[in-house]
Protein backbone atom coordinates (compact mmCIF):
# COMPACT_ATOMS: atom_id res chain seq x y z
CA UNK A 1 0.00 0.00 0.00
CA UNK A 2 1.62 3.52 -0.78
CA UNK A 3 2.43 6.14 1.88
CA UNK A 4 -0.85 8.44 0.30
CA UNK A 5 -3.41 5.64 0.58
CA UNK A 6 -2.06 4.62 4.30
CA UNK A 7 -2.66 8.60 4.88
CA UNK A 8 -5.50 8.29 3.71
CA UNK A 9 -7.27 5.24 4.89
CA UNK A 10 -6.05 6.58 8.67
CA UNK A 11 -7.82 10.01 7.71
CA UNK A 12 -10.50 8.04 6.92
CA UNK A 13 -10.86 5.59 9.43
CA UNK A 14 -10.84 8.30 12.35
CA UNK A 15 -14.20 9.19 11.01
CA UNK A 16 -15.32 5.99 10.32
CA UNK A 17 -15.13 5.73 6.93
CA UNK A 18 -14.27 2.47 4.75
CA UNK A 19 -11.80 3.48 1.75
CA UNK A 20 -10.86 1.48 -1.03
CA UNK A 21 -7.49 1.90 -2.32
CA UNK A 22 -6.95 4.26 -4.72
CA UNK A 23 -9.81 6.27 -3.67
CA UNK A 24 -7.67 9.15 -2.48
CA UNK A 25 -5.48 11.81 -3.83
CA UNK A 26 -1.92 11.40 -4.41
CA UNK A 27 -0.38 13.83 -1.80
CA UNK A 28 -3.71 15.58 -0.32
CA UNK A 29 -4.64 14.13 3.31
CA UNK A 30 -7.71 16.86 3.95
CA UNK A 31 -10.14 14.77 1.11
CA UNK A 32 -10.68 11.26 1.05
CA UNK A 33 -12.63 10.86 -2.21
CA UNK A 34 -15.09 7.76 -2.75
CA UNK A 35 -17.26 7.66 -5.50
CA UNK A 36 -19.67 10.65 -6.17
CA UNK A 37 -18.95 11.27 -2.53
CA UNK A 38 -15.99 12.99 -0.61
CA UNK A 39 -15.39 13.19 2.80
CA UNK A 40 -13.09 16.60 3.84
CA UNK A 41 -11.13 15.41 6.89
CA UNK A 42 -10.26 19.20 8.15
CA UNK A 43 -14.46 20.01 9.15
CA UNK A 44 -15.80 16.19 9.40
CA UNK A 45 -18.11 16.79 6.49
CA UNK A 46 -18.57 14.64 3.20
CA UNK A 47 -19.47 16.38 0.05
CA UNK A 48 -21.20 15.31 -3.05
CA UNK A 49 -19.22 15.51 -5.49
CA UNK A 50 -21.09 17.04 -8.31
CA UNK A 51 -23.94 19.82 -7.71
CA UNK A 52 -27.67 18.53 -7.84
CA UNK A 53 -28.68 17.67 -11.18
CA UNK A 54 -25.27 15.97 -12.16
CA UNK A 55 -24.69 12.42 -11.21
CA UNK A 56 -21.05 10.86 -10.72
CA UNK A 57 -19.90 8.30 -13.54
CA UNK A 58 -16.24 7.48 -12.52
CA UNK A 59 -14.69 7.53 -15.98
CA UNK A 60 -15.74 11.02 -16.58
CA UNK A 61 -16.59 12.69 -13.34
CA UNK A 62 -19.57 15.04 -13.36
CA UNK A 63 -22.31 14.49 -15.97
CA UNK A 64 -25.30 16.18 -16.49
CA UNK A 65 -26.18 19.72 -16.16
CA UNK A 66 -25.94 21.67 -12.68
CA UNK A 67 -29.99 22.41 -11.46
CA UNK A 68 -30.26 26.11 -11.16
CA UNK A 69 -33.01 26.90 -8.28
CA UNK A 70 -34.62 29.35 -6.23
CA UNK A 71 -34.12 28.93 -2.53
CA UNK A 72 -37.11 27.30 -1.40
CA UNK A 73 -36.54 24.79 -4.02
CA UNK A 74 -32.69 24.50 -2.54
CA UNK A 75 -34.34 23.72 0.63
CA UNK A 76 -36.32 20.72 -0.79
CA UNK A 77 -33.39 18.74 -2.25
CA UNK A 78 -32.24 17.78 1.58
CA UNK A 79 -33.52 14.37 2.33
CA UNK A 80 -32.71 11.96 5.86
CA UNK A 81 -29.00 12.17 4.73
CA UNK A 82 -28.16 14.83 3.22
CA UNK A 83 -28.93 18.81 3.55
CA UNK A 84 -28.45 22.30 2.18
CA UNK A 85 -24.68 23.26 3.57
CA UNK A 86 -24.60 27.07 5.54
CA UNK A 87 -22.40 29.12 4.04
CA UNK A 88 -19.36 28.99 6.44
CA UNK A 89 -19.08 25.33 5.02
CA UNK A 90 -19.53 26.15 1.42
CA UNK A 91 -16.39 29.12 2.37
CA UNK A 92 -14.58 25.80 3.96
CA UNK A 93 -14.17 24.35 -0.16
CA UNK A 94 -12.36 27.17 -1.36
CA UNK A 95 -8.64 27.31 -1.92
CA UNK A 96 -6.50 30.22 -0.80
CA UNK A 97 -5.42 30.97 -4.27
CA UNK A 98 -6.90 30.38 -7.40
CA UNK A 99 -6.52 28.93 -10.64
CA UNK A 100 -7.70 30.00 -13.97
CA UNK A 101 -10.40 27.72 -16.07
CA UNK A 102 -10.11 26.74 -19.46
CA UNK A 103 -13.14 29.86 -20.06
CA UNK A 104 -11.18 32.56 -18.22
CA UNK A 105 -12.62 32.54 -15.05
CA UNK A 106 -10.50 32.32 -11.99
CA UNK A 107 -11.96 29.66 -9.78
CA UNK A 108 -11.08 28.64 -5.96
CA UNK A 109 -12.33 25.06 -5.54
CA UNK A 110 -10.13 22.16 -6.07
CA UNK A 111 -11.13 20.92 -9.09
CA UNK A 112 -9.90 17.36 -8.89
CA UNK A 113 -12.30 17.25 -5.62
CA UNK A 114 -14.71 19.23 -7.09
CA UNK A 115 -15.14 18.82 -11.18
CA UNK A 116 -16.18 22.33 -12.37
CA UNK A 117 -19.72 22.20 -14.29
CA UNK A 118 -19.90 23.63 -18.41
CA UNK A 119 -20.87 27.14 -16.86
CA UNK A 120 -19.96 29.06 -13.45
CA UNK A 121 -22.42 29.32 -10.77
CA UNK A 122 -22.96 30.27 -7.20
CA UNK A 123 -24.05 27.74 -4.56
CA UNK A 124 -27.22 28.17 -2.24
CA UNK A 125 -26.01 27.98 1.77
CA UNK A 126 -28.91 27.73 4.37
CA UNK A 127 -27.87 30.89 5.52
CA UNK A 128 -30.27 33.64 6.04
CA UNK A 129 -30.42 36.77 6.14
CA UNK A 130 -34.57 37.80 5.96
CA UNK A 131 -37.18 36.14 4.49
CA UNK A 132 -36.62 37.66 1.22
CA UNK A 133 -32.77 37.37 1.32
CA UNK A 134 -30.36 34.89 1.56
CA UNK A 135 -26.65 33.72 1.67
CA UNK A 136 -24.80 32.32 -1.84
CA UNK A 137 -21.42 31.10 -2.09
CA UNK A 138 -19.10 31.29 -5.37
CA UNK A 139 -15.93 29.84 -6.31
CA UNK A 140 -15.18 31.95 -9.17
CA UNK A 141 -14.78 35.42 -7.45
CA UNK A 142 -12.15 36.96 -5.21
CA UNK A 143 -15.46 37.53 -2.61
CA UNK A 144 -17.15 34.59 -1.88
CA UNK A 145 -20.24 35.05 0.21
CA UNK A 146 -22.97 37.03 -1.04
CA UNK A 147 -26.91 38.09 0.22
CA UNK A 148 -29.35 37.98 -2.66
CA UNK A 149 -33.10 37.81 -3.24
CA UNK A 150 -34.19 34.20 -2.21
CA UNK A 151 -36.00 33.81 -6.15
CA UNK A 152 -32.76 33.92 -7.87
CA UNK A 153 -31.49 30.55 -9.20
CA UNK A 154 -28.30 29.36 -7.92
CA UNK A 155 -26.92 25.50 -8.07
CA UNK A 156 -26.72 23.29 -4.81
CA UNK A 157 -24.24 21.09 -3.76
CA UNK A 158 -25.20 19.16 -0.98
CA UNK A 159 -23.59 17.93 2.39
CA UNK A 160 -23.84 15.45 5.44
CA UNK A 161 -21.96 15.18 9.02
CA UNK A 162 -19.88 12.40 8.64
CA UNK A 163 -20.69 10.06 12.31
CA UNK A 164 -17.17 9.43 13.69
Amino acid sequence: MSSWVRICVGVAAAFGAVVAAGSCLAGDSRYVLHRGEVLDSATGLTWARCSVGQHWRATTGCVGTAEKMTFAEAQIQANVHWRLPTAEELESLRTATGHTHPNGAVHYVDEDVFPPGPEESSYWSSSGVTPLDGVAVTFFDTHSAFVTHRLELYAVRLVKRTTP
